[in-house]
């Protein structure tokens, strides 16, 4: 192998991706695909910017990058007040505005409608089970198990059952972005350049889902060959051309596993991961080689890179943060999210710190109670000045925690608000459907979350009721809540999904790595055409999405 003295992300296969390509938005290349490494005094941080997929479809997707990079206007604004539903495009920046409800897609918000409708018609039939409508089979339980450790099972070792979490399907918005993958070494002597000038290769560049809400890493390999890996423009990981790429040594697990309408298997293996500045040496990670089911028909990226905690992985193998920090990679072992509520394009993942131009006001803290999910304590949910979950209302016990409070997970791959049985019907009772321009302070309520920080005191986190309702074409306006019962172990509680990281930065810190000392900060996000061009300074070399010629 001949040495090399830098490393550039570039990808052997792009010839091989037709429908589209990752190219550099301006300058070269970059490790992992990211912007440039810029410095809070003291705190050097590296920038990621994230596109949100909202099941719009790839042609959507395209659309909105190519808009953004071109800085046009790439979201609307609908009007506050109904207006019959009118969508209106705005022509000035793509700040978030007070008349604005939450964004979603038109396919998102027809399946909030039918969770909601559902709801109403069980509680109509008095009965707690039905059939999904048309269309819908499995969503419910979809939904459910992304935050439910799947075990796998059929497994190499049967004593040794490999946990693993599968947050590719469902109707939930996904923020992506590129790593890469394995180490090729460019071809020295056929360029004519010695061997101290090689460059050292990304094997492979992906577009990834970044998930708090799992921990580990799957990427679409070679070993694939079903119709959802050999999509035209997939880019396939191919561990035979990977110079760095090894085998576990007691030949790692076998992942299978299923969920509603598909399924994900493949083994494990360890190879160095890019991802911007950062490369993670021989990192574990599942090999996709089985890819079935009409859930991934719709969805054009090539893996999961998990951002939450160890008891998550699979057979126990350290994570990517694990090894973030064992490896000694970030300034401060802590990233953070900003997720804009308008433009798709413009949400980005910090490493090492947060940059302050997205933050626009003080951050807390708060201990994390148990380091599966990033779940901080719930005081309380409150409407109004009507509470629907604390201590006191909490009737499921916890296992394992110190405290009786429910619990509030952080989670980017949710997209709602969501509530377990009992509470959720009390919310959407609380908080009806009605057209948006007959909605009053009354009837619609600020909605606060009430955490307990690291000194105890109680911080409310408040969303007005264009910060929690959605709009549909027809001008009505519906509650972003959804049902999901969490795992016995790691519930009660609720999920603040992107309704409410779009509101607030969200920073998660892991300390020095030691089990018992992560925690999470909280501060309001500050949105606007200042936030728009502080991130596109930060990525400007960031690659993107774009069209290759047929």
């Amino acid at each position: 192998m001949a040495p090399c003295v830098s490393f550039a992300l570039t990808s052997l296969l792009l010839a091989t991706r037709p429908a589209w390509n990752l190219v550099s938005a301006e300058g070269p290349e970059k490790r992992g695909g990211g912007g440039e490494s810029h410095d809070i005094p003291g705190h050097p941080i590296h920038t990621i910017r994230l596109h949100r997929y909202d099941h719009s479809g790839l042609e959507s997707m395209l659309e909105k990058e190519a808009r953004w990079h071109q800085r046009l206007p790439s979201h609307t604004i609908i009007d506050r007040g109904g207006g019959g539903g009118q969508q209106q495009e705005e022509h000035a920046s793509s700040s978030a505005s007070s008349s604005s409800f939450v964004e979603l897609s038109a396919i998102q918000t027809t399946a909030l409608k039918r969770h909601h409708e559902e709801h109403r018609l069980a509680v109509v039939d008095k009965s707690t089970t039905r059939s999904a409508p048309p269309g819908r089979k499995g969503a419910r339980h979809e939904e459910s198990s992304r935050l439910s450790p799947d075990v796998p099972p059929s497994a190499r070792d049967p004593e040794t059952p490999a946990p693993a979490v599968v947050r590719m399907v469902g109707l939930s918005s996904q923020y992506v972005g590129p790593i890469g993958i394995g180490t090729a070494t460019s071809d020295c002597e056929a360029s004519g350049r010695s061997s101290s000038e090689c460059v050292a290769q990304a094997q492979s560049v992906q577009w990834v889902i970044y998930d708090t809400g799992s921990t580990n890493i799957w990427v679409v390999s070679d070993l694939c060959t079903s119709e959802y890996c050999r999509a035209p423009g997939m880019s396939v990981y191919d561990h035979t051309l990977s110079q760095t790429y090894r085998d576990l040594p007691d030949g790692g697990v076998y992942l299978d596993i299923e969920f509603g309408t598909g399924k994900l298997s493949g083994p494990q293996g360890r190879d160095d991961v890019h991802v911007g500045p950062f490369t993670v040496k021989q990192q574990v990670f599942g090999l996709i080689e089985q890819k079935v089911g009409e859930a991934f028909r719709a969805l054009p990226f090539e893996g999961i890179l998990g951002l939450s905690f160890p008891s998550m992985a699979a057979a126990g193998s350290p994570s990517f943060f694990e090894n973030l920090i064992n490896q000694r990679l970030l300034h401060q072992n802590v990233i953070a999210l900003y997720l804009s509520p308008t433009d798709r394009s413009n949400n980005a993942m910090f490493w090492g710190g947060v940059d302050p131009r997205v933050v626009g006001g003080p951050m807390y803290f708060f201990d994390v109670i148990n380091e599966h999910y990033w779940s901080l304590e719930l005081v309380s949910l409150a409407i109004g000045s009507e509470i629907f979950l604390d201590s006191r209302t909490n009737t499921r016990p916890h296992h394992g925690a110190a405290t009786s409070s429910p619990r509030a997970i952080l989670d980017s791959g949710t997209t709602y608000l969501t509530a377990e049985s009992g509470v959720f019907e009390k919310i959407v009772s609380r908080l009806p459907d009605m057209p948006c321009g007959e909605m009053t302070d009354s009837s619609h309520p600020p909605l606060t979350i009430s955490l307990r920080d690291v000194d105890g005191v109680i911080r409310p986190f408040v969303l007005e009721r264009h910060q929690y309702m959605v709009i549909d074409n027809d001008g009505r306006c519906w509650p972003a809540v959804m049902r999901i019962d969490l795992p016995v172990e790691q519930g009660p509680g609720i999920v603040l999904g992107d309704t409410f990281l779009k509101v607030f930065v969200s920073l998660y810190d892991r300390g020095d790595g030691t089990p018992g000392v992560a925690r999470v900060g909280l501060a309001p996000a500050r949105h606007g055409s200042e936030v728009e061009d502080r991130i596109r300074e930060l990525t400007k070399d960031q690659v993107k999405f774009e069209r290759r010629p047929s």
